[in-house]
């Protein structure tokens, strides 16, 4: 099923996200060999994760984290609120646990569709590279889920997850 069909259906919004998970493993699959994204790899764990309450209230439940409600803007991201967002650059997630995303099985979308396709890993420090990283853009998953939760507030992850 493609994700604008999933989007469209008369599914409950966690059925349609967990639809668009199983779109997202399945895309990830094929794109796997073609990545220096490998366990124990953890520049992308500090990078901005935009997610929505329903992501964070997920993560809240598989981890035990205690989640700040509070945190989250309109989920339509202007412009001015993705800049603030790079705020987060060089920051961990919260769920990052000795190089490792301690909630690996249950990370967001956004996570999920992430996926470089550099010859070297390291050109994904964002802390230390400014130039643009080859990718396979799987945003439309991201995007997808967004419209299932067009009307929650959304944050970055460390924003819904202080330490």
């Amino acid at each position: 099923m493609k994700s604008s069909a999933v989007v469209r259906s008369s599914d409950s919004p966690q059925r349609k996200y967990w639809q668009l998970i199983q779109i997202t493993n399945d895309a990830s699959a094929i794109v796997s060999p073609s990545t220096p994204c490998k366990q124990g790899c953890s520049f992308c764990c500090h990078i901005p994760v935009p997610i929505s309450l329903s992501e964070a209230l997920r993560l809240a439940a598989a981890s035990g984290k205690k989640l700040d409600q509070g945190a989250g803007q309109s989920a339509l991201l202007a412009t001015e609120q993705l800049d603030d967002l790079q705020r987060f650059v060089g920051v961990p997630c919260p769920f990052l646990v000795a190089n490792e995303c301690s909630v690996y099985n249950d990370r967001p979308i956004t996570c999920r569709a992430h996926h470089v396709i550099e010859a070297d890993a390291s050109k994904c420090d964002a802390t230390k590279n400014e130039e643009p990283i080859a990718s396979i853009d799987l945003s439309w998953l991201s995007f997808a889920a967004a419209e299932i939760t067009v009307h929650e507030p959304y944050a970055d992850i460390r924003e819904f997850f202080h330490e």
